[in-house]
């Protein structure tokens, strides 16, 4: 079983992409949905404060966390998508990505080799969002490019990321994504 992250900044088509793959790969793959999404959504409160952010962030790394090893344990799936990983929250944490690893004793690392293929979608420049499709959805558009970028470093290194620029349409950007997945059910 292999596990894949689509990441990117905020309305980069992750959620999108990801349950279309679902849709197509139904027998393939298993779904780790966007754990901000879920949490808010659910009636965890959400703040701009900083000393609340520490806590909503260490709240999604947990989930996250839990919600990937209960569904490595499905083998009859090839693949776990992660609409985001672990790492994304540290383009959101106030005091920087060295006390985002301390505070979650963890490494940067441990983090970045969690997943085989890291999918980076970037947030197309100047894209205006609607936030009627995610509810969720707080950032300004600047916000959104600026936590892409923190986003883009923060999965520097893996070897196995590949960034789908958002410049491309969005049936561009899923298609390419489509056939790497395909790839890496082949590869299976």
């Amino acid at each position: 079983m292999k596990k894949v992250v689509l990441t990117g900044g905020p309305s980069a088509g992750k959620t999108l992409i990801a349950e279309y793959l679902c849709q197509k790969f139904p027998n393939e793959i298993s779904m780790v949905p966007e754990t901000a999404t879920l949490l808010f959504s659910g009636g965890f409160t959400r703040s701009k404060e900083p000393m609340d952010i520490y806590n909503q962030q260490r709240a999604i790394y947990f989930v996250q966390i839990e919600h990937e090893a209960i569904l490595s344990r499905d083998i009859s799936k090839k693949i776990i998508l992660c609409d985001r990983g672990t790492l994304d929250g540290s383009a959101y944490w106030p005091s920087g990505v060295v006390n985002f690893y301390q505070s979650l004793s963890t490494q940067r690392d441990k983090e970045l080799f969690r997943y085989d293929f890291v999918f980076h979608l970037t947030t197309a420049p100047g894209i205006h969002y609607n936030r009627s499709t995610n509810l969720q959805r707080i950032e300004t558009v600047s916000e959104a490019e600026v936590i892409d970028q923190k986003i883009m470093t923060a999965w520097e290194g893996h070897p196995q990321r590949t960034v789908f620029l958002g410049k491309n349409s969005f049936a561009e950007k899923r298609a390419a994504v489509v056939a790497k997945i395909e790839d890496i059910l082949q590869s299976l």
